[in-house]
Formats: C-alpha cells, structure tokens, sequence
C-alpha cells in the first residue's frame, strides 16, 4: 500500500521483488542463533557471502561489513545470488537426497 503525499489518494502496488531496508541495526529476531554473528549482531559471511550454517548465506545491511548503503546492499544481493546458484549446482546436496 502506498500514498501520494499530494492528493492523499492510497494505492496498491503489485511489484515482483522488493528491498527490506532494516537499518543500521541488525534485525535481532532474525535468523535468532540459527547461524554465527558478530558482537553487534550482524551475521559473519566468508567472501563468497556463505554463513556458518551450509546452504545460508548472507548479503546487505544484516552482512557484518557491510556499508549499508543501497547501492552496495544490490550488489551484495547480486553476487550471492551467483553464490547460491554454483552451490546449488554442486553435486553434493543430490547426494544426500536421493
């Protein structure tokens, strides 16, 4: 749901994808102690955005090192999506269910 600010009139928009701006805090209830995190609470990622917890990675504001700016957010997001898709291709989780 949006509004415009001048008319006041609330519209909805249908979009395809969307960003969650979080803030400079990382969001605590998300992902809890599922995977390993700094001292603040932002989630630690190698370089190629894999979390401690195989399978998990981690991009933008909630990645420790991040810069939390839009633009970096977007291409954290585009690079593990090209991290998920080779280890989605490696044979290994195949294996494991047959």
């Amino acid at each position: 749901m949006a509004l415009e600010v001048e008319s006041g009139k609330e519209f909805r928009r249908n979009p395809a994808a969307a960003f969650v701006f979080i803030g400079l805090d990382p969001n605590p209830q998300f992902p809890q102690e599922t995977v390993a995190r700094e001292d603040i609470g932002f989630i630690t990622a190698d370089g190629m955005f894999r979390a401690s917890v195989r399978g998990v990675f981690a991009a933008g504001d909630l990645r420790e090192g991040s810069t939390k700016q839009l633009g970096s957010a977007v291409g954290d997001g585009m690079a593990a999506l090209l991290a998920v898709r080779w280890y989605l291709q490696e044979p290994h989780h195949l294996a494991e269910n047959p």
